[in-house]
C-alpha cells in the first residue's frame, strides 16, 4: 500500500506531469475559447439558459470569459505565469460546477456551451464529472509546477548565461 503511495506521489509531484498537464489544460481551454469566440450571440444565449444571472451580467461574462479562457491557456502551453493562470482556471471551473450543479438540481436539459455553443451535445454530468478531473489538473499544476519547459525558464537561462560571459 505504502509503495502505491510512494508511485502517485512521485508521478504527481513530477515536473514532466506538470508540464503535460499544462499543455493539456491549455489546449483545452483554447479550444473552447475559439468556438466562443467565433459566435458571441449563441455563447450569450447559453449563459442566460442557466438563469444565473441578469440578462447585462450574462452579456458580459459570455463576451469576457472566452477570451480568459484563450489568454490563459496560451500562457499555460508558453510556461508564462502558469500559477496565476491555472489558479483563474481552476476557479472558473469551480465556478462552472457550482452553475452545472445547480441546473442538475433543477432538473434544467441545457447545454454546458463548453467546446460547440452552436449543438452542446454534451450532458451535464459528463461536463460536471469532466470539470472535477480538470480542477485536478489545474491544482497540480498551481502547488507543483517548477517552470520547466517553459518560456519563462528559457529566458531566465538565456539571461543568466549572458550575465555570465
Amino acid at each position: 500500500m505504502i509503495a502505491v503511495f510512494a508511485f502517485f506521489k512521485k508521478f504527481f509531484c513530477h515536473r514532466y506531469t506538470t508540464v503535460g498537464f499544462r499543455v493539456i489544460l491549455g489546449a483545452i481551454f483554447i479550444w473552447a475559447s475559439l468556438d466562443k469566440i467565433s459566435h458571441p450571440e449563441e455563447f450569450i444565449k447559453v449563459v442566460e439558459s442557466y438563469k444565473l444571472l441578469p440578462f447585462s451580467l450574462a452579456v458580459i461574462f459570455a463576451v469576457s470569459l472566452p477570451w480568459v479562457e484563450l489568454i490563459c491557456g496560451l500562457l499555460l502551453i508558453a510556461g508564462v505565469s502558469t500559477r496565476s493562470s491555472a489558479a483563474v482556471l481552476t476557479f472558473m471551473l469551480s465556478s462552472f460546477m457550482v452553475a452545472i450543479g445547480i441546473n442538475l438540481y433543477r432538473g434544467a436539459e441545457l447545454s454546458c456551451g463548453c467546446f460547440d455553443v452552436q449543438t452542446g451535445s454534451d450532458e451535464l454530468w459528463v461536463t460536471f464529472l469532466r470539470d472535477i478531473l480538470l480542477i485536478g489538473m489545474g491544482l497540480q499544476i498551481l502547488f507543483f509546477d517548477q517552470g520547466s519547459f517553459s518560456l519563462r525558464g528559457l529566458l531566465a537561462r538565456k539571461f543568466t548565461q549572458d550575465y555570465k560571459k
